[in-house]
């Protein structure tokens, strides 16, 4: 009966799924020169977007080994008018995901997005990489975390 059942599923699958298309990227470049390439998907109300900078653990002070570490976790904790608890609760009442990390050789951030909330998501975008606030709570509750995390790594 397996048999018979497998190939109308995967019969029924190929008739319910959407033509394949190709995917068109496009590379785009602003007039600062930052390069991108943009793929776009207009069936989906999605944003999504990830960057890089170079730069990151690498260009710590020696006296300061983790700074792009802590940087990386405390960039999304407040920023320009908004402190850690106002720009989360922003983030979460438009279902907006804005992520931080660093390596060795970048600094990275990713941003998802639903169309109709781009412009408040590329606000608190261009806010946490150009105003952040990096306020004595947040340093703490994060400094705490990462101290944590390498506890239990060792």
């Amino acid at each position: 009966m397996l048999k018979i059942i497998a190939p109308f599923l995967f019969g029924a699958c190929l008739l319910a799924a959407p033509h394949a298309q190709a995917v068109e990227i496009q590379r785009v470049i602003s007039d600062g020169g930052i390069e991108a390439w943009l793929v776009e998907q207009h069936t989906v109300p999605l944003i999504a977007m990830d960057f890089a900078f170079r730069g990151g653990a690498k260009l710590d002070p020696q006296e300061k080994i983790g700074l792009a570490n802590l940087a990386s976790g405390l960039i999304d904790e407040g920023a320009g008018e908004l402190d850690s608890k106002a720009f989360q609760q922003r983030l979460e009442e438009l279902a907006i995901r804005l992520k931080f990390n660093a390596s060795r050789d970048a600094f990275y951030g990713s941003l998802q997005t639903l169309t109709e909330n781009r412009d408040e998501a590329f606000r608190l975008t261009r806010l946490a990489l150009s105003s952040p606030r990096f306020d004595a709570e947040p340093i703490e509750r994060i400094k705490a975390q990462v101290l944590s995390g390498l506890q239990q790594a060792d």
